[in-house]
């Protein structure tokens, strides 16, 4: 069945993930992100354009997010799908993919009581305008 969950696949994925979360090559990973906002930026912009729209699209959103090992924080994450949002055409499917991804990510926000300085809105958001 398309888009079913192998569980086998991602419990031995987690404990991989777990078993080398203090190695130095997994440091050495983080470090280098940590080291280079703007690549890791550049990757997300690239990401957020290509990425397509179909039914598989939040395993794609989710695969992307743990593949950057969670280093652009949520505002930043929002950041960037807002200005992504900004440059794409009005009402297309590219747009509204965006939306809901920005929109889960002030979901995500909201739930955790995060600040944030923009509501994602297509009409309304003002991220780049002080407040």
């Amino acid at each position: 069945m398309p888009g079913a969950l192998d569980l086998g696949a991602r419990v031995g994925w987690l404990q991989k993930r777990a078993a080398f979360k203090d190695a130095k090559p997994a440091r050495a990973i983080t470090s280098a992100m940590q080291d280079t906002p703007d690549r890791l930026a550049e990757i997300a912009r690239h990401f957020f354009r290509t990425v397509r729209s179909d039914d598989q699209r939040w395993y794609a959103f989710i695969n992307f997010v743990e593949a950057i090992l969670f280093e652009i924080g949520t505002d930043a994450m929002l950041d960037l799908l807002m200005d992504e949002l900004g440059a794409t055409a009005a009402g297309s499917e590219r747009q509204l993919l965006l939306f809901e991804f920005a929109n889960s990510r002030f979901a995500f926000m909201a739930r955790n009581r995060m600040p944030t300085k923009c509501l994602p809105s297509l009409v309304t958001c003002r991220c780049r305008t002080p407040a």
